[in-house]
């Protein structure tokens, strides 16, 4: 059934993927709010695959997003407000609304990526050694450039500095490569990835700040070709 996104009202593209058990979970994309729809339990449901396929997928319209979402938003299917909900994953934590009478719920890209436990906190050791040789970080919450050489997060929406996790993307890439892939019936379609966003350095000179999480997604879409 045809549902529009709850944050700016426009209908949602529905694409399926594969299902661990057979068949497929139809999922409802956002570009533009960045928001994925499930319905209850489907994100449990998807195939190892079929997380790698929305690897593509959230990388290629990651700079479609605009910010200022709602902060409350209503359930698709009974029109109740969602609760925000807060959760973790072997310490890695994320957020998502979810609707109380159990219809679904909706979730960031970013958080959805951090659910399934690809994009982790960057340590401090971690941050401490890119710094040497970059200054400046996009946030992958809102966009906006972190300072790394002083900020462990992101200055207007708090969010904490994420990686891709190699460990994560390894396992995912292993499950892919055991099972056949089938093309996802009306999947949105993908296009070229782009370029690094610029921000100033503090002394007037534009430079690149690096998207820590699109430069790995991109990897895994190399490694896949």
């Amino acid at each position: 059934m045809a549902v529009n996104c709850p944050g700016c009202r426009a209908p949602m593209t529905a694409a399926h993927y594969a299902r661990r058990q057979g068949g497929t979970v139809e999922l409802d994309f956002c570009f533009s709010c960045q928001l994925i729809w499930l319905d209850q339990h489907e994100s449990a449901q998807l195939a190892p695959q079929a997380v790698v396929q929305l690897f593509e997928l959230l990388h290629v319209h990651k700079e479609e997003g605009r910010y200022g979402l709602p902060d409350k938003f209503n359930c698709l299917r009974c029109g109740v407000a969602m609760q925000l909900t807060h959760d973790a994953v072997r310490n890695n934590r994320f957020v998502y609304h979810r609707c109380t009478a159990g219809h679904g719920r909706l979730i960031g890209f970013w958080h959805f990526l951090r659910e399934k436990q690809f994009v982790r906190d960057l340590s401090a050791p971690e941050r401490q050694a890119l710094a040497v040789t970059v200054a400046q970080v996009k946030c992958t919450g809102c966009g906006a450039p972190v300072d790394i050489r002083k900020d462990d997060a992101c200055g207007y929406c708090r969010a904490p500095v994420a990686v891709l996790d190699k460990e994560a993307v390894a396992k995912a890439l292993e499950g892919y490569r055991a099972v056949p892939i089938p093309q996802a019936a009306a999947a949105p379609a993908a296009r070229p990835a782009p370029a690094p966003v610029q921000a100033s350095n503090g002394s007037g000179n534009l430079i690149d700040a690096i998207d820590l999480v699109g430069t790995g997604l991109a990897v895994v879409l190399a490694l896949l070709d």
